[in-house]
């Protein structure tokens, strides 16, 4: 299954694309024709006076190569960073442009003193541009991943893979729960650390794959994809929510929203406020649980002596609302 890489730009949810992912956008024509918009477009309007300078052409050409370089550093970071720390960092493609702007104007000016012979810049001067030039960019930045990366062959292939797939019935589900026993040794373990895995299926099928359900942590919705959180690494397969969670089986975890399933032990606290419950994971990604599945969950959690954020201790969150805090007030 491939790994994971959550990317996220100025505005908006984050999305997730696999390396191999990544490559194959930069490659598609909806890319480059971007590219070639925002060569022509910064071209005409001549930000920087370079038109009269020198001959039109060696004018696309120093922006041809500031684009290419700001969009090939920023790539190149963005992946430098998914090698180093994996799927814990969230790669934010603003603060990667951040350096990847200095970069680009820098050789911006550069060319344009070479090859056009304008006023050398000095540092000070990129400095003080950098905010303007910062706009600019993300202008076709969000462009591009709000509006053409959607509509990328590669997205609209995965769409009609994930479409093509039928949901498991309740038969098949069965199925898929026992087609493969589990290692003595783990269910010894997990069923000591909590008495609600004994009704766990020892693995689940999701995307033609096998992984152990008492490893699974945490499943996101993304899109139309299922992140896959276990206690060894993330997972990005094309699967249906409903359908891992009909073979996980009730009592090990539960669903607080639609687009998020949680196992007990991913638990680290829950935070009341009020008219809004928040489930804090222990990777420290916050959850909202849905107006309609606030009894749902508090009885779930009855038992589980998850700690109690608002107080700061460990308690049982089932005897911790609003109305037991404004009392001992």
């Amino acid at each position: 299954m491939p790994k994971l890489m959550t990317v996220v730009s100025l505005f908006g949810r984050p999305k997730t694309v696999t390396p191999a992912d990544s490559f194959a956008l930069v490659q598609s024509p909806l890319f480059w024709g971007l590219m070639a918009l925002a060569v022509v477009t910064y071209s005409a309007f001549d930000p920087f006076e370079m038109a009269s300078a020198g001959p039109a052409i060696v004018v696309i050409a120093i922006w041809a190569l500031s684009a290419t370089a700001y969009a090939a550093l920023q790539f190149v970071l963005a992946h430098v960073f998914h090698s180093l720390f994996g799927e814990r960092v969230l790669i934010v493609l603003p603060l990667l442009g951040v350096v990847s702007i200095f970069a680009s104007t820098s050789l911006l000016y550069f060319l344009n003193w070479v090859w056009l012979g304008l006023e050398p810049i000095t540092l000070r001067q990129v400095v003080m541009d950098w905010p303007l030039n910062f706009v600019r960019v993300q202008v076709f930045e969000i462009v591009w991943f709000y509006f053409l990366v959607p509509n990328e062959p590669v997205y609209q292939a995965r769409l009609a893979a994930v479409e093509a797939e039928p949901a498991l019935t309740n038969s098949q589900a069965g199925a898929a729960r026992a087609q493969v026993p589990a290692s003595p040794s783990l269910d010894t373990a997990q069923n000591t650390a909590d008495p609600d895995a004994e009704d766990l299926p020892r693995m689940v099928i999701v995307g033609g794959q096998k992984i152990c359900a008492h490893a699974i942590c945490h499943l996101r919705a993304q899109e139309h994809e299922l992140e896959i959180v276990t206690d060894e690494e993330r997972l990005l397969v094309r699967a249906r929510m409903r359908d891992v969670v009909m073979q996980l089986g009730e009592g090990w975890g539960m669903q607080p929203h639609r687009s998020h399933w949680i196992a007990a032990k991913a638990v680290q606290g829950v935070r009341d406020e009020g008219q809004k419950i928040v489930i804090l994971l222990t990777d420290g990604l916050e959850i909202n649980v849905a107006r309609g599945r606030m009894a749902a969950f508090r009885e779930w959690s009855i038992g589980k002596d998850f700690p109690d954020l608002n107080r700061s201790k460990t308690a049982r969150f089932g005897f911790s609302n609003l109305r037991d805090r404004v009392k001992r007030k």
